[in-house]
């Protein structure tokens, strides 16, 4: 059986995603960044799903579905909690951003 299956092809274009994700955040394309995202996290579901219905698990991809997972997820935290990149917070849109307005809203009243 060849190494690069189906399921190993959609695990190296997870991989190839991961820098174009980045990018599109450093240059504020958030959409194009989220799609990047989600086809991602789409490939994930499917190269497994194709790999055990197929029975074409290899040992590449053994190896490979779990490092492009990481360095995804990795990738994302740190590109997201960069000052002044990521989500628009309230210095830049004028208004208070949404993870503080979250908090507020939410945080429970205890009777004293």
């Amino acid at each position: 059986m060849s190494a690069l299956t189906l399921a190993n092809q959609l695990t190296l274009l997870r991989l190839a995603l991961v820098p174009a994700f980045v990018l599109l955040v450093l240059y504020g394309r958030f959409g194009w960044a989220l799609t990047a995202f989600i086809t991602a996290g789409i490939t994930d579901g499917l190269d497994g799903l194709i790999a055990r219905m197929t029975n074409q698990r290899t040992n590449l991809g053994a190896f490979l579905d779990p490092m492009a997972d990481k360095l995804l997820l990795v990738s994302a935290f740190v590109v997201l909690t960069l000052p002044n990149i990521g989500w628009p917070t309230g210095s830049r849109s004028g208004s208070r951003s949404w993870s503080s307005a979250a908090t507020s809203s939410s945080s429970p009243r205890w009777p004293s």
